[in-house]
């Protein structure tokens, strides 16, 4: 009967709600993707620079040392292809995540039924012991007043006490989901 009053003691209602859970969990996936992003927001200062023409020193057919400007138009089309590289790579990185996010709240949500039936296991345990509690109590009684032999009173003790324990072990199950629900929701 300890073992019980422990286990009812134990399995008040510990998780948060739903939305509390899928609202830790959202946040969670929110500040992974705004950490994945921040390597793309690095700020370059005088960009400009890049497009300058090269200026340098060419030599003539002569030998002679002269100026000589070069600029190539392949400048712009590189730098328009890594802006489209660097967009793709972050609506990738977008979507991985949202589909992340999205696997992980349905696992949480079937986490959260399998809570949910597991809390009604243990209150449907709880009220046939009440039932084999009562009839223990009479076996009990019958012992008492010598009406049934002591063996009987032991197998009716042990019956009444692996039911205990089975419902010791559905909390322990239950706590054990508990923890799991709390991990995968990243509710820290």
């Amino acid at each position: 009967m300890k073992l019980l009053l422990l286990c009812a003691f134990f399995a008040t209602d510990s998780l948060p709600t739903e939305f509390q859970l899928l609202s830790a969990m959202e946040s969670f996936y929110q500040l992974q993707l705004e950490s994945e992003l921040a390597e793309f927001q690095t700020t370059q200062k005088m960009k400009w620079l890049k497009y300058l023409p090269t200026v340098g020193v060419t030599y003539t057919l002569e030998g002679k040392p002269r100026p000589a400007v070069s600029w190539s138009s392949n400048l712009l089309y590189a730098n328009q292809k890594d802006k489209a590289q660097v967009l793709a790579k972050k609506q990738s990185i977008y979507k991985k995540h949202q589909l992340a996010l999205e696997k992980e709240k349905l696992r949480l949500r079937n986490l959260l039924r399998q809570h949910h039936f597991l809390e009604q296991d243990i209150s449907f345990l709880q009220d046939l012991f009440k039932y084999d509690h009562q009839l223990f109590e009479i076996k009990k009684d019958q012992a008492y007043k010598i009406e049934i032999p002591p063996s009987e009173y032991l197998k009716a003790e042990q019956v009444l006490k692996k039911k205990e324990y089975d419902i010791f072990q559905k909390q322990r199950e239950l706590l054990e989901l508990e923890l799991q629900i709390l991990t995968v929701a990243k509710y820290f």
